[in-house]
């Protein structure tokens, strides 16, 4: 799926205490009409943050499960 990152961030989770990296998208609404929001979480030892950009279009695949299995940029 074609997605735009709108938003990044990156912080420790309180919870496990393992370091995280989240991105915030934009993809066409599925259904309707119009785009739609989501956010959608990267391993931090495999996607860097600094390489991230903000406006630039990504292709987000993800399995019948709904788990990311890549995450390229176009």
């Amino acid at each position: 799926m074609e997605i735009k990152v709108i938003g990044k961030r990156t912080g420790i989770s309180k919870k496990s205490g393992k370091e995280y990296l989240q991105v915030g998208y934009l993809a066409p609404a599925v259904n309707g009409v119009g785009e739609f929001g989501d956010s959608l979480f990267l391993d931090p030892s495999e996607y860097k943050y600094e390489e991230i950009a903000i406006g630039k279009k990504y292709n987000a695949e993800f399995n019948r499960q709904g788990f990311l299995q890549s995450f390229k940029p176009l």
